[in-house]
């Protein structure tokens, strides 16, 4: 091996790697595709992670937690066990993501991704839709096989509005009206679950989110340089701005608006929205 090579690694190559330009040795065969190739893969895929758990942080360092917040944190918590007991589940840790155990082996001294990952089948689609499939499917191998099920009928929905030229606002809202029909609620469950958890939850960790920036940007005010106040306060913005737009909605509503924002770029018709809005401005 060479000395500029690295060791196998499982998983994706991080995008350090990637930056690095050295040569790497990928953990599966070369045809593999990995989401940090692709942005709208890391577009998707972050907005999952982000959206996976529902659960209040601990606050750790100095910063003490006021004591209404820690009376409207336990309230929290009390309600989260009873919408468990209510629905007899056991506390996930998180949502969306797998914890799927990978299954590795050397082949010809490579080393292979022979995991059996949950796919959606691309023939279900039409070809309008295929590169999304194929996107989505890229994603999938980090996905909760649940969550895949329900991700497929959002898709299988998608496709046929689109194809009914439906705009993009009434997409979101009829998809989530399907979604909360009480008729779907054994298809959804797993989605539901996770609104309604995330529901509860909303208000304590959005404060605390809210409190971290304005800490950081504290914090940022104290460094010398005006350069780097800057950058840093425009990421600091960027934030507030992501978490004025979240806790506008409600969790589902946040987590379909931006699924199908995603989709409607991947399939090139974000492009044709801008464009139809650019013409009627004239």
């Amino acid at each position: 091996m060479s000395h500029r090579q690295k060791r196998v690694k499982p998983g994706r190559p991080s995008k350090d790697d990637q930056k690095e330009g050295v040569e790497i040795q990928r953990s599966s065969d070369d045809e593999n595709e990995y989401i940090a190739d692709d942005s709208d893969c890391e577009r998707i895929f972050s907005l999952l992670a982000k959206q996976s758990s529902y659960k209040n942080i601990t606050k750790t360092g100095p910063t003490k937690t006021k004591k209404a917040d820690e009376e409207q944190l336990a309230e929290a918590s009390e309600n989260v066990k009873k919408v468990l007991v209510d629905l007899q589940i056991e506390d996930p840790q998180f949502f969306f993501l797998s914890n799927q155990k990978r299954k590795y082996e050397f082949d010809n001294d490579k080393l292979v991704d022979k995991t059996e990952y949950k796919l959606i089948k691309k023939d279900e689609f039409g070809d309008q839709f295929k590169t999304l499939i194929h996107k989505i499917n890229i994603v999938n191998k980090e996905l909760d096989e649940n969550f895949i099920d329900v991700l497929k009928e959002i898709l299988i929905q998608y496709q046929d509005l689109v194809i009914q030229e439906v705009n993009s606002n009434t997409i979101i809202e009829k998809i989530i009206q399907t979604i909360k029909n009480p008729e779907n609620q054994e298809k959804f469950q797993y989605l539901l679950t996770w609104q309604r958890l995330k529901s509860i939850t909303k208000e304590t960790r959005m404060n605390r989110a809210i409190e971290d920036l304005e800490e950081k940007r504290k914090e940022i005010n104290k460094k010398t340089s005006d350069k780097v106040k800057k950058k840093h306060q425009e990421f600091i913005d960027s934030q507030k701005k992501e978490l004025d737009e979240e806790n506008s909605m409600d969790p589902l509503q946040y987590l379909i608006t931006k699924l199908i924002t995603a989709f409607d770029k991947i399939i090139g018709r974000f492009d044709q929205i801008m464009l139809q809005g650019l013409i009627a401005c004239k």
